[in-house]
Parts: C-alpha cells; sequence; structure tokens
C-alpha cells in the first residue's frame, strides 16, 4: 500500500503527532478490523504493518523484534528493512520511540532478519499441510503446465537446469490464463507469478517435511495472498530472486510485487533437479 511521509503543514496543524508513535499494545484476538497505518520511527512514513516490523522492550529495556505482531507491550514500527533498523539503532530512535534508555543489540537487523525468514518458512510449512504447496520437479512442471502458480520457489543452492526449465514453461504461459472450467489455455491475461530464490534446498526441505527441496510452487488462493506478503516483508533483508538467474522479463523480481534488494552471489550449481526427495 502506498504510503508518503507528514508534510511540515500536517505537522504544524496538528493532523499527524510529530512525535516518534508507539502503540498500545496488540490487538486482542478475535477482532476482525484491520490494523491502522503505522509509522515508521525512523523515515516518518506511514505504511500498512505488513510491510514494517513492530518491536517492543523486554523486562530488561532490550530492543526486542516482535514480528508477529502479538507480543504484549507498547510496540515501536520500523519499516522492514535492514538498512532503517540498522539506522534506527544508530540513531537512538528507540530510545526516543520508547521516550526511556532502550537498550538496542547492534546485530539487530540481522536478528530482525533471522526471524522474518523463518517465519516465511514457517508459514510456507503451513501451506504444504494445507495443500497449497507443491513440491518435486515433476509435479510441480505438471501444476505449471496445467493451473499456473503464484509463487515458483527455487533452491538458492539448486543446479540451472531444472530451474531454467521451469521458467520456461511460465515464460510460455505468459499471457494466458487456464479456465476454471476445462483447464484450457484462453487469451485473458494472468498475473505474473513471483518467483523466489532466496531459500536453500535444506530450508525448503525442513519447512515442508523433506530431507531437502529444490523445487516447489504456491498455488493461487487466500494462502498465496498471506504468503506473498511474507516474502514482499522479506525482500527488505535479502534478495528474493538472484539477479544472474533467468526471469519471465528483463525485471522479473522487481516487477511482481516483491520489494527488489540488491543481489549477492549465488552459486548457480548445486542440486539437480533428481536430487530432491
Amino acid at each position: 500500500m502506498a504510503s508518503k511521509a507528514p508534510t511540515t503543514h500536517e505537522v504544524a496543524d496538528g493532523l499527524i503527532d510529530d512525535e516518534p508513535e508507539t502503540d498500545n499494545g496488540p490487538q486482542r484476538s478475535g477482532r476482525a478490523k484491520a490494523q491502522p497505518q503505522r509509522r515508521c520511527i525512523v523515515t516518518g512514513v506511514r505504511g500498512d504493518p505488513a510491510d514494517m516490523v513492530r518491536f517492543v522492550l523486554s523486562p530488561d529495556a532490550v530492543v526486542t523484534p516482535d514480528v508477529a505482531q502479538r507480543l504484549p507491550g507498547r510496540g515501536a514500527w520500523v519499516t522492514a528493512r535492514r538498512d532503517i533498523i540498522e539506522k534506527a539503532v544508530r540513531t537512538g530512535a528507540f530510545s526516543r520511540a520508547f521516550k526511556c534508555q532502550a537498550i538496542a543489540p547492534a546485530d539487530l537487523g540481522e536478528q530482525t532478519a533471522d526471524l522474518v525468514r523463518a517465519r516465511a518458512l514457517h508459514h510456507l510449512g503451513l501451506g504444504r499441510r494445507a495443500g497449497d504447496v507443491l513440491c518435486g520437479f515433476e509435479i510441480v512442471r505438471e501444476a505449471l503446465k496445467t493451473e499456473g502458480c503464484a509463487v515458483l520457489i527455487e533452491a538458492s543452492d539448486g543446479a540451472s537446469d531444472g530451474r531454467e526449465k521451469l521458467v520456461q514453461i511460465l515464460r510460455a504461459r505468459s499471457g494466458h490464463s487456464v479456465s476454471r472450467s476445462d483447464d484450457k489455455v484462453t487469451d485473458s491475461t494472468c498475473h505474473p507469478p513471483v518467483l523466489a530464490g532466496c531459500f536453500s534446498a535444506e530450508e525448503l526441505g525442513m519447512a515442508l517435511g523433506r530431507e531437502r527441496v529444490v523445487h516447489a510452487c504456491v498455488r493461487f488462493g487466500r494462502f498465496a495472498d498471506v504468503w506473498c506478503a511474507e516474502l514482499a516483508r522479506f525482500s527488505g533483508f535479502a534478495p528474493i530472486w538472484p539477479a544472474e538467474w533467468p526471469g519471465l522479463t528483463s525485471g522479473a523480481a522487481a516487477g511482481q510485487g516483491v520489494r527488489a534488494a540488491d543481489a549477492d552471489d549465488a552459486a548457480p550449481n548445486g542440486i539437480s533437479p533428481e536430487g530432491e526427495e
């Protein structure tokens, strides 16, 4: 959701509080209301809580990431980006927000990245048990040919041959969709899938109940929307699809609803499609 920083006039007129804000605690269970927009204590930009990370203070006044947004106590919100969290630590933004001497660990950005990563993988396992996530080269290939996918997941240490075959299937489907009634390809335009190559085969295997997983996909539906939101939040901490990997278009990683991050080195060689369980 697009958001904007408060203007000088809005602050002067009292429409927006210029003080770093904290919430009054997590919403009580059972409330159906959507969470209001939150203001980043570093940038001052208001945005969707799904694109931010909530932080609380432990009993010892240590700043603690609350990636599930459920921990008790007042919470301060920061845009879900490693560099912005690190800036909050350097500039004392947490102490100003909580109005006390908050202890912000030097590696808070890394701590938060690990937690956001773990949460995305945990949700992937839930989707697998619900039948919304498929894995295995042959199963994924057949699914891409018949129904497409919301997300194609490739292990970061997987071999390139199987990955390129699956991406090629998605390229061939570009500009077409599958009819729900008879599974025949039609001429209507479909939303391009998100490409995710930020988890290792071992990480995917642990999440999906196998020794290792190289190829997986998320089917269209409500779960896909939820998981894409988690993946988008993680994109503030790591590249989601390595820049050197082939995509659906020249700007595949940046144009599919997931924030682009600077790509790091990725090994093109690794586990073959036939090597996964």
